[in-house]
């Protein structure tokens, strides 16, 4: 029995970072007073962007064959996969004006900063290993070359010493 419960706290564990690590739905935007609306996205685990004042978000809602978004104001849905475009079409359809692909304003956490300081050591570590082998491979060759010409200049050495002079 203590076994079926660690599992399920193990699992209840991994579930809860699993949602917490996953980025957020995209959303429309809509701010009523301006008649102005915007794509909108919340961000993930290295980002984190939040609604200016007067904004509200509507989340978007994906089929097999169209994007579509219910708002306080109306609905729409636009046979396309493409963000942008269903952006500017629903901020059309509701009679508003298009202003920005992501009107969130990002906001910098200890979270996102140790998780992007994570993920530029990473890239760092990467780039290092993918640069290793040319930087090796580069002085394997310019020792080979060092060792020809050297051998070269002992060869033509040697056959002048031994040519009789005069």
């Amino acid at each position: 029995m203590p076994a079926k419960k660690i599992l399920l706290v193990i699992i209840f564990l991994f579930l809860t970072a699993s949602a917490f690590f996953a980025p957020l739905p995209y959303a429309l935007a809509l701010n009523h007073e301006t008649r102005q609306c915007a794509g909108y996205w919340g961000g993930d685990e290295y980002t984190s962007y939040v609604l200016p004042p007067g904004w509200k978000a509507f989340e978007l809602q994906y089929s097999a064959l169209s994007i579509s978004v219910e708002t306080d104001i109306g609905a729409c849905q636009v046979a396309t996969k493409d963000q942008v475009k269903v952006y500017k079409s629903c901020c059309s359809q509701l009679g508003y004006t298009f202003v920005a692909e992501n009107i969130g304003v990002y906001t910098v956490t200890s979270d996102n900063l140790a998780a992007r300081k994570a993920m530029d050591d990473y890239m760092a570590q990467l780039r290092w290993e993918q640069t290793r082998p040319i930087i090796f491979s580069t002085l394997i060759i310019v020792i080979l070359i060092l060792s020809i010409i050297t051998a070269a200049l002992w060869i033509y050495q040697n056959k002048n010493k031994n040519r009789p002079s005069g």
